[in-house]
């Protein structure tokens, strides 16, 4: 166990997956998934992660996602510091996008719903797990389709021997 607020800023970027063990919606999503996690963020910066949360992407403060949830923190411990500049700069570039380019997509969540993963509002809105492509800046082996799920992303990261856990966290 490690603590969130600790963690060092030469360290990230991380990948963090989360699961809000108290959300029916987040239930449903693992339920349909068959994961463990149901939601997928990135930590780019001390005390804050980057979510892809309703309406649109936006920071959020770590503590909104303590009471309730467990978090996983994934990395490539041999990133160099230019790549990690390249996902630092991918993720505050999506921030910065025009709102209806932050935008959450629902219509994405009904095509997966119902095995049409392509069905998505044209334009940039996304769900939180496709902004896992950021990866791809660094990763040419990361080839998820959009609309892959928090547990897919998951797999993927298990299977690639680059990667590591940096963390786990679960309040008491």
């Amino acid at each position: 166990m490690f603590e969130l607020y600790r963690i060092p800023e030469k360290d990230m970027p991380f990948l963090a997956l989360s699961d809000n063990m108290r959300s029916q919606i987040g239930s449903a999503i693992k339920a349909h998934e068959h994961g463990n996690y149901n939601h997928l963020m990135w930590l780019i910066r001390p005390d804050y992660y980057v979510s892809q949360d309703f309406p649109v992407l936006k920071e959020v403060h770590f503590k909104s996602y303590s009471d309730g949830f467990r978090i996983k923190l994934w990395h490539n411990p041999s990133w160099t510091d230019e790549q990690k500049k390249m996902i630092i700069a991918e993720v505050n570039k999506r921030l910065r996008a025009n709102w209806y380019q932050r935008m959450y997509d629902p219509l994405q969540i009904l095509g997966i719903k119902f095995g049409i993963r392509w069905l998505q509002i044209p334009g940039k809105a996304r769900i939180c797990s496709d902004h896992a492509n950021i990866l791809r800046a660094v990763d040419p082996n990361f080839n998820m389709p959009t609309g892959s799920g928090p547990h897919e992303i998951n797999k993927y990261l298990e299977s690639n021997p680059c990667y590591e856990v940096y963390g786990r966290y679960m309040e008491d």
